[in-house]
């Protein structure tokens, strides 16, 4: 007889048996967030979770996730502000926190197509926090992107915007007409 806790995702979870009832305890690694334990076919998102608990055999599985936040920011290789991809999320209609198993390959795509657009149009250079204290400083690495990184970030965003036909996003969508008439 035993209270087996299987991890989907990555985070531990702490359990606690007592006479007649279980807690159970999830942590999220970084950058990863607890979505819910699952018992049977039913979901509880409650952390901590307390229920009551006979001593038989019984698997609990503990859900974890990656936020899309989370995700995008990975994809990249210097900060992105929170409020960029605010925008960039309620632009495509995407929840704050949304797990990425949730959304479709093309929300993925489009997202991250509008990060790279983001950091094309941006600022060249990017510095990480700067901290100070009784007369010193330090400041984290800083990252420059060269014009040519900003074309390649460019295109690349562009060709997905065709990929799906996003044409409220893509540059693709300006057509240069010659025309050898006169107004008259």
């Amino acid at each position: 007889m035993a209270l087996t806790i299987n991890i989907k995702g990555k985070g531990t979870v702490e359990k606690v048996v007592e006479v007649n009832s279980a807690t159970l305890t999830a942590t999220p690694e970084e950058s990863w967030l607890f979505k819910y334990f699952e018992i049977g076919d039913n979901e509880y998102s409650d952390n901590p979770y307390t229920f009551e608990y006979d001593g038989s055999d019984l698997v609990v599985y503990s859900v974890f996730y990656i936020p899309i936040e989370n995700y995008l920011k990975g994809l990249v290789g210097f900060d992105v502000t929170n409020a960029a991809l605010t925008s960039m999320l309620i632009y495509r209609n995407v929840d704050f926190n949304s797990d990425i198993n949730d959304l479709t390959q093309k929300q993925l795509d489009l997202l991250y197509a509008d990060l790279l657009m983001w950091a094309s149009t941006n600022p060249s250079s990017y510095t990480g926090a700067k901290q100070s204290d009784g007369g010193w400083s330090q400041t984290e690495a800083s990252k420059t992107l060269t014009a040519t990184d900003k074309k390649r970030y460019e295109q690349m965003a562009n060709d997905i915007y065709i990929k799906y036909n996003d044409s409220r996003k893509s540059s693709a969508n300006i057509r240069v007409f010659s025309w050898n008439g006169f107004y008259r």
